[in-house]
């Protein structure tokens, strides 16, 4: 793949200073407005500028509607693969899994999940992420297989519990949880854990959900599935831990333990979009946890 082929590759970016500041000038630790100010920042995914893929001649692009607008890419034919993007990314990170997935005969569904990539709107969560996956279900047919990567990952999960229905998955670095994206971003910007624990909280039940609903490790028909996990043990978004921990309770769950590929790099690897591929097609079996 050439220079100007590559996907746009997205780091993470720390909350601006000046944001920071000015949440503090205006009461960041004031009771009344910490809670709304925390959750404000908290789902504003921050749009990193970079280099943006070239699509597919052939690729259809559309858009959908699922309580937001948002936008969608499909090429390729044979079984249906969703390819779910992470937190501040966009659907161009993935256009090389997918590119490979085509071409070993599959149909590729990408999407520009709210307030991501092309789509319009400043702030998202787990649970619109998980509906704009289902919109894509009821609008192209059910997945035969999802892959997702970070924040894509427990959006997948929770839009498995909605009625989606993959045969299989293969997520990448996935976010565990909403309570552990909450204690890390509490950790992040200096504020006590156990107050954004509440703010999360009672974010989840004024969307009419139960904190568990958004929780990879919780119950659900999602554990039901043979699933893939990649994770770099150098990760510094989402310690190689959290996938550990996940996939030491799901039963048809295995793990594979890269180096030096961190969180967005691992993307773009060759030998893990091997093994995605060849664990797609039914070709791997993988012990419970494995390096590479």
């Amino acid at each position: 793949m050439s220079e100007s082929e590559q996907p746009r590759v997205h780091r993470k970016r720390s909350l601006p200073e000046r944001l920071l500041r000015g949440l503090y000038a205006l009461g960041f630790h004031s009771p009344l407005l910490r809670g709304p100010l925390l959750l404000r920042v908290f789902s504003t995914p921050i749009r990193a500028t970079g280099k943006v893929a070239s699509l597919p001649p052939e690729a259809q692009e559309a858009w959908l509607e699922a309580g937001s607008r948002f936008r969608t890419v499909r090429f390729g034919q044979g079984p249906r693969i969703f390819f779910v993007h992470g937190w501040g990314g966009d659907l161009g990170q993935m256009l090389s899994l997918a590119n490979a997935a085509v071409a070993l005969g599959n149909e590729a569904v990408l999407l520009d999940l709210p307030a991501h990539g092309s789509s319009p709107g400043k702030r998202t969560n787990g649970w619109e992420a998980a509906r704009a996956i289902e919109r894509v279900a009821s609008e192209y047919g059910q997945p035969d297989a999802i892959v997702a990567h970070s924040f894509g990952a427990l959006a997948a999960g929770i839009a498995i519990g909605l009625g989606v229905t993959p045969q299989r998955l293969a997520l990448i670095a996935p976010l565990p949880s909403l309570a552990w994206a909450a204690e890390d971003f509490a950790l992040k910007v200096k504020v006590p854990t156990g107050f954004m624990a509440k703010v999360a909280r009672a974010f989840a039940r004024r969307l009419g959900l139960e904190p568990e609903r958004l929780d990879l490790g919780a119950e659900g028909p999602h554990r039901a599935l043979p699933t893939l996990v990649i994770h770099d043990r150098g990760d510094r978004i989402i310690p190689v831990r959290q996938s550990e921990r996940l996939v030491q309770n799901w039963p048809l769950g295995s793990l594979i333990v890269t180096e030096g590929l961190g969180h967005a790099r691992i993307l773009g690897d060759q030998d893990v979009r091997e093994r995605v591929l060849a664990f797609l097609s039914d070709k791997a079996s993988s012990p419970k946890i494995a390096s590479v």
